[in-house]
């Protein structure tokens, strides 16, 4: 994602292989000789409680050190790696302790734990893809020659969950085909089933118990850009809690996404044309940070209790308020630029400062320039 809206310098990316045991290992070796030849001054371990990356940090020699700490609560130990300490929140939405973790770099580590501020609020939306006019015609070809035909209308995409890797949060297959169907019978638009290549098979038994010419099956069919792009030119998604509905946010694509064992208080995408359908239920959530993503239930009611008949209500209404024409569908939206967010009772002027002059401040301090 950060490729893509080209926020890092690709020779400022650092890759450590992951494919083989001996592979990795020399890999996360030369890492350090780089990290450690760029004479890196601050990291931010972003990982909620994994040692590996706080391990990392320390062997950086960066003289700060960013991470979340247990304290007297539960997790794994760290020890003393981490110079600059925040106690994991678990009321915070995941975006704003992120947040709070680069805003901790340049404040006192002697806070314990940190930081003792207000958490700030996020306005806005996140930034924008902003795809290329060949970008979409390459998408366009790729729905063209799946369709056998020039797909005409409006586009629903829908991704239902066919990994185990959390199965707690699947919305049950036949109400995905059940959905797909009554969307064809409201509306003259196409289907397409989304989903990593892993799902190809899945998505097509998807596909094909809808039954018709106008579902086509996207899984594995298309890279994550080309995948981006799509959501460009869609009109709507209906997701379940996954990565999708988070991409889906830096477009003006109107999504739903349905939540049961976890929370969109701390995961829901952000922005404001992500729409959020969830039981809450006095069990939910149960899926967390803090119990490693295990989760005792043996029967995702939450998931079950959200009916085909509320779904495709929002779609319909989310189709019909958000129409496009044909001209429309594909064009790039504006740029957008995402204010610092600011807390009640903090300075803006303080808060907003500019963060490049910040890193060229700090290193003022330093035996080198940056």
């Amino acid at each position: 994602i950060l490729d893509l809206l080209g926020v890092i310098d690709p020779e400022n990316v650092i890759v450590v292989h992951t494919k083989g045991a001996v592979r990795q290992i020399l890999s996360l070796i030369r890492t350090l000789f780089q990290v450690r030849k760029l004479r890196v001054d601050a990291t931010v371990d972003m990982e909620f409680f994994s040692r590996a990356s706080a391990l990392l940090a320390f062997l950086s020699r960066a003289r700060v050190r960013v991470g979340l700490h247990r304290f007297t609560g539960e997790g794994p130990y760290r020890g003393d790696l981490l110079t600059h300490r925040l106690q994991y929140n678990p009321y915070l939405h995941a975006a704003m302790q992120y947040w709070l973790l680069v805003e901790a770099v340049w404040s006192d580590p002697g806070q314990r734990p940190m930081m003792k501020i207000s958490p700030p609020r996020f306005d806005g939306a996140p930034p924008r893809l902003n795809p290329s006019t060949s970008q979409v015609l390459e998408v366009r070809a790729i729905l063209n020659r799946l369709a056998g035909r020039q797909i005409q209308g409006r586009l629903i995409l829908l991704n239902p969950p066919a990994s185990d890797l959390l199965p707690l949060r699947k919305w049950p297959t036949d109400r995905f085909i059940e959905l797909g169907k009554r969307l064809l019978a409201e509306e003259n638009l196409c289907l397409a089933i989304t989903g990593a290549p892993s799902e190809r098979d899945a998505a097509q038994a998807v596909a094909d118990a809808i039954s018709t010419t106008r579902c086509l099956n996207l899984a594995g069919q298309t890279t994550l850009t080309q995948l981006m792009v799509l959501y460009t030119m869609a009109d709507v998604l209906i997701t379940n809690d996954s990565g999708p509905g988070h991409f889906s946010s830096m477009t003006s694509l109107p999504t739903i996404v349905l939540f049961g064992p976890e929370t969109p208080a701390l995961y829901g995408p952000l922005g404001p044309n992500t729409h959020v359908i969830w039981r809450n239920l006095a069990c939910s959530p149960c899926v967390n940070v803090l119990n490693h993503r295990f989760s005792p239930c043996n029967d995702n009611v939450c998931m079950q209790r959200i009916s085909v008949d509320e779904v495709l209500a929002k779609a319909l209404e989310l189709l019909r308020a958000n129409a496009k024409t044909g001209d429309e569908r594909g064009k790039a939206p504006a740029m957008f630029s995402i204010p610092l967010p600011v807390s009640e009772d903090s300075d803006p002027l303080t808060m907003s400062e500019n963060l490049e002059e910040r890193v060229r401040e700090s290193f003022k301090t330093t035996d080198h320039q940056p």
